[in-house]
């Protein structure tokens, strides 16, 4: 449950308080937990009587939440699937996706509270986009979100992903085709200029490979677009629109 002024969620039989203005988490007892709502309603009054320090008197509430409390709807949900990356770019300033911390992908119980949550307090979803390091490499967590916004009946309006497009495993291939999501393709230009900055771990042109892939889904109903990354190095991309 939430209002302007608070979040109070459990998650494994521990309640937690999010104050919003200051982004401090806190653990509540039952005690607390009852004192602190009326039904499914926060009692914001009786949380600020009892801890004065969390009065911000500069604080003004930001319009864009102001407006998530009318609506229930999210603009955009961003899904950072996994920090890993199947490429070393030479330019990459996040060492792989990784920025310099061990590799991990989202999972299962954070990808059930999400929705199940969103479920509960029925909230709209305008559009899901996958990120990475590479989404695709956590092709079964994606798999395991599309199962439960179906089990869930949670649906998007809009369904995005932005990827390198080097790497498709071919069990999400049918889900993107259902649920019509919609690609980014980065490149860096020509296949000269692409291999020298966009480098495999094994040596192959990734040029080649998502020039494969973008050929065999040209076959399929998936929607894609390919993308230019902010780079001096860039010299065209007219060859992709060209596929033979």
């Amino acid at each position: 449950m939430y209002d302007k002024n608070f979040i109070i969620d459990t998650v494994n039989n521990i309640n937690f308080l999010y104050h919003i203005d200051s982004k401090k988490f806190f653990i509540l007892d039952n005690l607390s937990l009852k004192k602190y709502t009326v039904g499914n309603s926060i009692n914001s009054e009786m949380i600020y009587k009892e801890n004065q320090n969390l009065i911000i008197k500069t604080t003004k509430m930001d319009d864009k939440f102001s407006t998530f409390l009318d609506t229930k709807t999210i603009k955009k949900l961003v899904l950072i699937m996994t920090n890993s990356c199947n490429l070393k770019c030479i330019y990459c300033y996040a060492n792989g996706g990784i920025y310099n911390k061990k590799i991990e992908f989202m999972s299962e119980s954070i990808i059930t509270k999400l929705f199940s949550f969103l479920k509960r307090n029925k909230i709209i979803i305008n559009e899901l986009q996958f990120l990475g390091g590479e989404p695709l490499i956590a092709s079964n967590q994606i798999e395991t979100v599309f199962n439960l916004l179906e089990k869930l009946e949670v649906y998007p309006l809009n369904i995005s992903m932005v990827t390198n497009f080097t790497y498709l495993p071919e069990h999400i291939v049918d889900l993107l085709i259902k649920w019509k999501v919609y690609i980014t393709v980065s490149i860096d230009g020509e296949k000269q200029i692409n291999d020298l900055l966009r480098k495999s771990h094994d040596g192959s042109s990734t040029y080649e490979l998502v020039k494969k892939i973008l050929h065999h889904l040209g076959k399929e109903e998936v929607l894609y677009l390919v993308q230019k990354q902010p780079t001096q190095k860039y010299i065209k991309i007219a060859e992709f629109q060209n596929l033979e």
